[in-house]
C-alpha cells in the first residue's frame, strides 16, 4: 500500500513550467505533451490545451483582439517559451 501511495504522489506531483513563473503543471501532463509532440506547433497546441479549457479558448484569442479577451499572458508566454526551447533541443538532436 505504501509503494502505491509513493507512486501516486510522484505521478501527481506538480512542477513549475519554468522556475519563478507561478505556472504549474502535473508531471504526467508535461511528459505527455513533450513526448507526443514532433513539431513545436504540436507542442504549443498541447500546452494551450493543458492550461486553457476549450470554453476559454473559444472565447479568447492569444493576445486579445476585437471582442475577444486575451489568454493569461504569463501562462501563454511560458507555453511559447517551452515550445521554443523544444524547437532548439529537437534541432540540435
Amino acid at each position: 500500500m505504501y509503494e502505491l501511495f509513493v507512486l501516486l504522489f510522484f505521478m501527481l506531483q506538480m512542477l513549475e513550467i519554468y522556475k519563478n513563473t507561478g505556472v504549474y503543471w502535473f508531471t504526467g501532463q508535461r511528459d505527455a505533451a513533450l513526448f507526443n509532440s514532433k513539431e513545436p506547433e504540436q507542442l504549443i497546441s498541447k500546452l494551450v490545451d493543458v492550461f486553457f479549457t476549450k470554453d476559454i479558448q473559444q472565447q479568447s484569442s492569444a493576445r486579445g483582439s476585437g471582442k475577444h479577451d486575451a489568454l493569461c499572458p504569463t501562462t501563454l508566454n511560458e507555453c511559447l517559451s517551452k515550445s521554443i526551447c523544444f524547437c532548439k533541443i529537437k534541432k540540435n538532436s
